[in-house]
């Protein structure tokens, strides 16, 4: 995935990245090691898992965690790590919408946001909620030109998929 974003040189992109689920963990480190190197600022937004571990690993790839605010919707009452956010619910999509508004209102410099496994929303809101969400993010990050990044884990059923795949301005599959 480094490759495919170092190819898009634009002001602003958005890109949504269909992987397998095993392949999520790499694909988000991937992103994350590419806005390091280009001292970008943004957010991590991580629906699965806690950020803790993340952030162990990122430490030892050198990457500047102070240069990324993490959205975590596993709350690890244990975390002591810098930057994190929790997400109370992943029901309120508003919330998560304000919250995110909020980041790509502070930054005015070029900033990304990565939402890794969207697909787990599906757990708690319906395809067409989702859709929306989705829909007011890449917006936001379009007015904001903020780069944005949604993973989805390679699943049988693609209705999400084919609803949310013309509000990015490209679709990344990696087998």
């Amino acid at each position: 995935m480094f490759l495919e974003l170092q190819e898009l040189h634009q002001e602003r992109y958005s890109l949504l990245v269909i992987t397998k689920a095993s392949e999520l963990h790499t694909a988000v480190l991937e992103a994350l090691s590419f806005f390091s190197m280009k001292k970008t600022p943004g957010v991590y937004a991580s629906l699965t898992k806690p950020t803790r571990l993340l952030q162990v690993e990122l430490q030892t790839k050198k990457i500047d965690l102070n240069s990324i605010i993490f959205m975590e919707g596993m709350v690890d009452e244990s975390n002591q790590y810098q930057n994190v956010v929790f997400i109370p619910t992943l029901e309120d999509l508003t919330g998560m919408t304000i919250a995110l508004e909020s980041f790509l209102n502070t930054y005015s410099l070029e900033k990304f946001l990565i939402v890794d496994s969207i697909d787990i929303l599906q757990l708690f809101n319906s395809v067409d909620l989702i859709a929306n969400f989705i829909w007011k993010i890449t917006q936001l990050c379009s007015a904001h030109k903020a780069h944005c990044i949604m993973m989805i884990g390679k699943k049988g059923d693609d209705t999400l998929v084919k609803k949310i795949t013309p509000f990015f301005d490209k679709t990344l599959y990696k087998t």
